[in-house]
């Protein structure tokens, strides 16, 4: 090996060293598909000028969770069968999601959110509905809300509330309202809102830190070829780009190896250099 060649390789290893942050990701165990089983939900309604709660009914969000903590719920993952009540006059409920849930959960803080576009459909023979829909609205889930509850990762439990989504009146000639769009508009005071509240259980439990961790560092080390000289043919060291994961610790360790071989170089020229000068006169 040359002491030029020694030297560039130093150099090589000193390159100019571009980095870009990616993030390592949290820690939610175990990743993959999770269910989530909603009990004792209630809708608080107004109806008729008087605040009601209409339940209580069940249902289950079938999907998967990753490791930072984000939940995803297909729509045909999201039911909650039909129930029986009475809003003034005996009802049949069913609320129906309308297109995917998502949501994200951060077990060390307890902090869950999920959120989805959803309609109910009622059925009421008086009034001769069948599945007259009272929406779309979009529902915004958490523990942070009003009447929401921490989640408890050795329970997997927490309670999610929405204390006041937007309810759009009910437009004339919509399917199965048999013409009393207006009737239900005014009993329920639509356009208004409403809220929902649920006792969630994740199975399996969640464990771990849903905020992302600290970003590594991605670098890309690019050679760098030393001058030419008039007496010494330029000789390029192998070019390499590639784009390695590596900590932050990894800088100093690349300039210390760079380092090391530059002197390495520097000093086989001046050990070569102080030969050359002790060497005897010939005879």
């Amino acid at each position: 090996m040359t002491r030029r060649f020694i030297v560039m390789l130093g150099l090589a290893l000193l390159g100019a060293l571009t980095y870009t942050a990616v993030p390592a990701g949290a820690v939610i165990v175990p990743v993959g598909a999770v269910t989530v089983t909603a009990t004792n939900a209630n809708f608080s309604l107004v109806v008729t000028g008087t605040p009601t709660t209409v339940g209580p009914f069940a249902g289950t969000l079938t999907g998967t969770v990753d490791a930072t903590g984000h939940l995803s719920f297909p729509k045909s993952g999201v039911v909650f069968p039909a129930f029986d009540t009475t809003i003034v006059v005996p009802a049949t409920v069913h609320p129906v999601a309308t297109g995917n849930w998502s949501g994200t959960i951060d077990p060390s803080t307890g902090a869950v959110s999920i959120t989805g576009p959803a309609e109910t459909l009622a059925t009421v023979g008086t009034l001769s509905l069948v599945d007259c829909a009272v929406g779309p609205v979009t529902i915004a889930l958490s523990t942070a809300a009003t009447g929401g509850v921490k989640y408890n990762p050795t329970t997997g439990k927490a309670t999610l509330a929405d204390p006041a989504f937007q309810i759009p009146a009910i437009p004339a000639g919509a399917p199965g309202c048999n013409g009393q769009e207006a009737t239900v508009n005014t009993a329920l005071g639509l356009p208004g809102a409403g809220g929902i509240s649920m006792d969630v259980a994740f199975s399996p439990a969640l464990t771990g830190n849903g905020a992302p961790l600290p970003s590594t560092t991605t670098f890309t080390t690019t050679t760098t070829t030393a001058p030419a000289t008039t007496t010494t043919p330029t000789t390029t060291a192998p070019t390499a780009t590639s784009a390695l994961p590596r900590t932050g610790s990894s800088t100093g360790t690349l300039a210390i190896i760079g380092f090391s071989v530059v002197l390495a170089g520097i000093g086989l020229s001046a050990t070569r250099r102080r030969g050359t000068r002790t060497q005897p006169p010939p005879a």
